[in-house]
């Protein structure tokens, strides 16, 4: 007690010494060196050396991320089954179809999830949201795996499934916000765009993680067998690395408002009704702005490894049954190519107000790579030939998923309420992006036959997104601090002290 006493009093002592860039001394996180500089180097070591608070926080929030996207690349790998299974579909095509409406009924929750849960992680703090969500995401899970077929119970196995999407939705709209915030709180600046691609590729590695198990599961079982109860095995892997994830999100600190009371860091609030409105309008404005922003990111991964396995395996002629090895080669390229750009990132000082510049290169080259490379490799070509295109796309998409997470978070807005903006951006854009993704891709190409018309809606999406980060800082009044310029990192620290 009296080392840590006088390490905070030592970091306190000169105020010059705190330029803004490193964290408030006085918070309970920056003790035992959790928070601190550690050896000084800038690379992944350092930041994930295991013992320290980052290093557990790191852990159990991207648990519930990578479980996320573990569960959506499995719905969209069984998706042929689920339907067959769930639905009075007659063919695989049809069985298909109802499945990608299924998977967006999930997503309709997900915002009342976000305003709800991001109110109390912004009101009480981030662990309990935390802990609650992982809580709820179980049962739904293990419950989708033991309801019976529809030739068995008719119509009520629809239902059941549908409640359980909706419970899902429900949590995944707190957790995504809330565990990406806490992430990026619990580490220093320098740091930042190497933990946020970090917590972005445990999204990828359980994405990657869902096709390699159904990829196995495929070639390994039969026919009969995977229909019968070989779809639901991942699923119950699945709930193991939620009670992990639970577990250890209860030994975490608070990082947000709750780190030193309930109620601590929570501000005087608006002072008349006319205060009060135009904060939600400022509010408005800055999760609108960053839903454009992440409009890319939102709908490529829900393309290239939820849709297109799926099309490969059900719809295309002939059908490639190593689409799902191939998607997770993609993913695996994706993931160490996110490190790589982040590590860049954050050795050439990108993230602080100048990160567009990835946005940008990101963007444009996707706007130009997509387009041929899916229209025709994925279409036509061999294994080889697909695993080539849908990774050289991947690749490139990892410019700009490397520098998203820290760039929203610069932007989202005080401690006060950034983990309601943070989960309402993140659930509005993954309902009206990532949601419909799977069943407008699947409508486009039913209706123009092939890949080239979803190939296009991404190219508008990289094109939006790209227009977006150049256009909304210079059109958003300044005045509102809606959008923070060079500084914006010094104001953010400002802010959580």
């Amino acid at each position: 007690d009296a080392g840590r006493t006088s390490g905070v009093s030592s970091g306190s002592a000169s105020p010059a010494e705190n330029t803004g860039l490193q964290p408030p001394p006085r918070k309970p996180e920056a003790r035992d060196g959790d928070y601190g500089d550690g050896d000084g180097s800038n690379g992944f070591g350092d930041l994930l050396r295991p013992g320290t608070h980052r290093f557990r926080a790191f852990v159990a929030s991207a648990a519930g991320t990578m479980f996320e996207w573990y569960e959506f690349a499995l719905f969209g790998a069984f998706a042929d089954i689920i339907g067959m299974h769930f639905f009075p579909a007659s063919d695989p095509a049809e069985a298909l179809r109802y499945s990608f409406v299924l998977f967006f009924v999930g997503f309709l929750t997900r915002p009342l999830g976000a305003v709800v849960f991001g109110y109390v992680g912004d009101r009480y703090g981030r662990i309990p949201v935390l802990v609650w969500t992982a809580v709820l995401m179980l049962g739904p899970t293990l419950a989708m795996t033991l309801i019976p077929p529809y030739r068995q119970i008719g119509a009520l196995s629809t239902l059941l499934l549908v409640v359980c999407r909706i419970l899902q939705g429900l949590s995944l709209g707190g957790q995504a916000g809330s565990g990406i915030t806490f992430v990026l709180e619990s580490v220093e600046p320098r740091h930042r765009a190497k933990m946020g691609s970090l917590f972005h590729a445990t999204g990828a590695l359980g994405s990657l993680a869902a096709n390699l198990a159904s990829g196995a599961l495929r070639q390994s079982l039969s026919p009969e067998a995977l229909h019968a109860w070989g779809w639901k095995v991942p699923f119950y892997a699945g709930v193991f690395l939620l009670i992990i994830g639970a577990r250890l999100r209860t030994s975490l600190r608070e990082t947000g408002p709750g780190a030193n009371g309930a109620k601590e860091g929570v501000g005087e609030g608006p002072t008349s009704p006319g205060q009060a409105a135009e904060q939600m309008r400022v509010r408005a404005r800055r999760v609108g702005w960053l839903i454009v922003v992440s409009m890319l990111f939102m709908v490529f991964g829900f393309w290239a490894y939820v849709f297109v396995p799926a099309y490969l395996t059900s719809v295309r002629e002939p059908p490639l049954r190593s689409a799902y090895t191939i998607a997770a080669v993609a993913q695996l390229s994706y993931c160490l190519s996110l490190l790589v750009f982040a590590y860049a990132s954050d050795r050439l000082h990108l993230h602080h107000g100048r990160s567009r510049q990835l946005f940008l290169v990101g963007g444009a080259l996707l706007s130009v790579v997509a387009f041929p490379a899916a229209s025709y490799g994925l279409q036509h070509l061999d294994a080889w030939g697909c695993a080539l295109a849908l990774t050289s796309v991947s690749v490139v998409h990892a410019i700009y998923g490397g520098s998203l997470p820290v760039y929203v978070f610069e932007h989202a807005g005080p401690l006060e309420t950034r983990v309601s903006t943070i989960s309402v951006l993140w659930a509005l854009g993954a309902t009206a992006f990532g949601g419909t993704m799977p069943s407008i891709c699947e409508a486009l190409s039913d209706a123009y036959d092939g890949l080239v018309a979803p190939s296009c809606y991404i190219a508008l999406a990289a094109l939006a997104s790209a227009t977006a980060v150049v256009l909304g800082e210079r059109a958003l009044d300044p005045r509102s601090k809606l959008i923070v310029s060079r500084a914006s990192f010094e104001h953010l620290v400002d802010e959580d002290d």
